[in-house]
């Protein structure tokens, strides 16, 4: 069963803040973040079940190559993908 992804407008946000910051450094590493996160998507796509859930029902998938986990929860045939959070900043931040 694939599932679909609805990336909240806070979400959307932190992705194109963490690109354009990339972006800025060097183009290509603005590039592979995307194409990072969209692997990642995929993944999800096909099971968002893979991760574990932690106390707050929301999963977690660090990301391999940036300081990036993406957080989301599974509802019904829905994958709402609440963050892109940087794990460089302070972690009482994270959602």
């Amino acid at each position: 069963m694939d599932f679909e992804i609805r990336i909240l407008p806070r979400a959307k946000l932190e992705i194109e803040e963490a690109i354009a910051w990339y972006s800025s450094k060097k183009l290509e590493l603005g590039k592979e973040l995307s194409k990072e996160i969209n692997l990642v998507f995929d993944l999800l796509r096909f099971d968002p079940f893979l991760f574990n859930t932690n106390r707050n029902n929301y999963k977690q998938v660090p990301l391999k190559r940036f300081p990036y986990v993406i957080i989301y929860r599974v509802f019904d045939n829905e994958i709402l993908v609440q963050s892109v959070f940087n794990t460089h900043r302070n972690l009482t931040k994270k959602p």
